[in-house]
Order: C-alpha cells, then sequence, then structure tokens
C-alpha cells in the first residue's frame, strides 16, 4: 500500500487503540524525508515518539537506492523535530512559533500525534472540576 500525502494538504487518521496511527505518522515522516532534503517536526502528546521505530521503518519501506548510505538512514532521524506537549496550551504555543522554524529549516511535514489525546486530558480536567 503507498502512502500519498498532497503537498499543502492535512490529513487526519482515526482509529481505535493500536489500529497503528503512530507507525502511519513514523512512516509519513520517513518518506517525507527519504530524499535527503528537509525537515520534519513531530509533535508528540503521548511521548510515543520512536527515533528506533523510524529507522526500523525506513529500512523496511524505502529501498536501499533510496537510502544509499547509513549516514543518509541517520540524516532522516537527525531532521525529525521532536516537540512534547501535554496541553491545549502548549500545543498552540508550540504551532504559533513554527513559521519560522518551517522556512528555516526547510520544513516538509508536520503531524502532531494526537490531537485526541489533548482533548482527552482536556475533557478529563473539565469533567474533574464539575464534581
Amino acid at each position: 500500500q503507498k502512502l500519498q500525502i498532497a503537498n499543502s494538504s492535512m490529513s487526519v487518521q482515526v482509529g481505535v487503540a493500536g489500529a497503528g496511527k503512530t507507525q502511519m505518522c513514523l512512516q509519513a515522516c520517513a518518506v517525507a524525508l527519504s530524499n535527503g532534503m528537509g525537515s520534519a517536526v513531530y509533535i508528540d502528546t503521548e511521548s510515543r515518539f520512536s527515533p528506533e521505530r523510524l529507522l526500523e521503518i525506513a529500512k523496511w519501506r524505502l529501498p536501499d537506492g533510496v537510502l544509499g548510505t547509513p549516514e543518509r538512514l541517520a540524516a532522516i532521524a537527525n531532521n525529525v523535530n521532536v516537540r512534547r506537549c501535554n496541553s491545549t496550551e502548549q500545543l498552540m504555543q508550540i504551532l504559533e512559533t513554527l513559521e519560522e522554524f518551517i522556512i528555516e529549516k526547510n520544513v516538509k511535514l508536520i503531524i502532531v500525534d494526537s490531537i485526541a489525546a489533548i482533548v482527552m486530558i482536556v475533557s478529563i480536567a473539565f469533567a474533574l472540576c464539575s464534581i
């Protein structure tokens, strides 16, 4: 199955826990950065980003001719800027400060994994305050 995400678009992945949403995000990073040009921003709300898993996916998903050398494979992991957050306020701060970074680092892909986790935190906090 070929992963296709159009330029200048937004894609939302929805599924039950364990369906592979984070794996799809890691795969998107590997594919987007496989040409060695540009970077990605991975906003991680559940501390699930794994550079080791990213490299495993890149090795499996991308043919040797695309990766070329071990250095090129390492560059994929090095060109993913991971930012962690656990609140809507932190998420908004990150998003509001990305414009300059996007231009400076030639960002090709922005991932938020997962907005649902942030919404869940807000919902739980609201419910606890209502008791």
